[in-house]
């Protein structure tokens, strides 16, 4: 991070805090079991799926407008 990050993160009061897995190491069964459903499919990810660059705005619009199921992916192809 630059200074000038540092700056805005302590101007803006913003707080920037990592992820080590090894500070939860007591949830690692919960999470080997969760990933292992998503690995054999018994766990679906709810996504809504625009095709193409045209597709674009009207996917940003209704994810604006909370048309969209779970997370909103556009496809380029």
């Amino acid at each position: 991070m630059s200074l000038s990050a540092h700056h805005f993160m302590l101007l803006s009061r913003l707080k920037a805090q990592g992820f080590i897995v090894w500070d939860h190491v007591e949830r690692w069964d919960e999470a080997v079991s969760t990933l292992s459903m998503l690995n054999n499919g018994s766990l679906l990810i709810k996504e809504t799926i625009s095709i193409g660059i045209d597709s674009a705005p009207n996917a940003c619009l209704g994810l604006l407008q909370g048309n969209n199921l779970g997370k909103q992916l556009v496809k380029f192809y």
